[in-house]
């Protein structure tokens, strides 16, 4: 009689172990995969050429002729503007221009569920010299040169000292 008992009880168990499987499988909220989430990201409209066409030099790096990446950090609103525009790494002569393109900007927002939301977003921006300031020769040579050697120094002691030997300054 404990067999058939044991046997009854264990073909309940199994059929609702199998039916309880298939269930899982057709629920979207299973707990070993984690809800599905349907998130899209933000995306400039025309592109992240679009802010980099926004961009305009300062002319303290054009002088400095200054080249480099800007990582941004902003938050995208429901509206798709930039909100809490941060940068957080690159030249800090090309952070205000940086800023001030990608204000100008603005972005289809996220979306969860089809329904636009805040997000989060990091991106870069490079920072390119006009074609027009360059020259042939700016392309050829550094920037002038602001320190000189001590050999410099040194040499033009010298020349002074012969010049006041030469016309027999009185030391």
């Amino acid at each position: 009689m404990w067999s058939k008992l044991y046997i009854l009880l264990l073909l309940a168990l199994s059929f609702v172990m199998a039916t309880g499987q298939n269930r899982s499988e057709e629920n979207p909220f299973n707990r070993e995969r984690g809800p599905l989430v349907y998130l899209d990201l933000p995306q400039p409209l025309g592109g992240y050429e679009a802010i980099q066409n926004h961009i305009i030099y300062p002319d303290t790096a054009l002088v400095l002729k200054l080249e480099g990446t800007v990582i941004i950090r902003c938050i995208i609103d429901n509206d798709g503007y930039p909100k809490d525009v941060t940068p957080i790494l690159g030249p800090e002569l090309l952070f205000d221009a940086a800023i001030a393109a990608v204000e100008l900007s603005h972005w289809n927002p996220a979306r969860l569920y089809r329904e636009p939301v805040a997000k989060n977003v990091e991106f870069a921006l490079d920072f390119h010299l006009p074609i027009s300031e360059m020259t042939e020769i700016d392309r050829e040579e550094p920037p002038i040169e602001v320190t000189k050697t001590l050999y410099h120094y040194l040499m033009g002691g010298v020349v002074t000292l012969l010049v006041f030997i030469l016309v027999g300054y009185p030391f």
